[in-house]
């Protein structure tokens, strides 16, 4: 019997056992053994993929920095 390792929070797949994919960027998932990630609510995004709560949502802007022309974003 070969033993397969479960998706950890902040992972996903169809059977939630490995191989796994990290939750993208946007969503979470705090559960192991998961199917699916979990959307942040509305005008919410996380800072990185895999994220493994909620309170990981947070706002993003957009900003330009008009000396040098270049966008960046703000996560808060």
């Amino acid at each position: 019997m070969q033993f397969t390792g479960i998706c950890e929070p902040g992972e996903f797949s169809s059977t939630g056992l490995s191989p796994c994919t990290p939750c993208e960027k946007g969503m979470f998932q705090n559960k192991p053994m998961s199917q699916q990630c979990i959307q942040c609510p509305n005008g919410l995004t996380t800072p990185f993929s895999g994220s493994t709560d909620a309170n990981n949502c947070t706002r993003e802007f957009e900003f330009t920095n008009f000396q040098s022309g270049e966008d960046f974003t703000v996560i808060f």
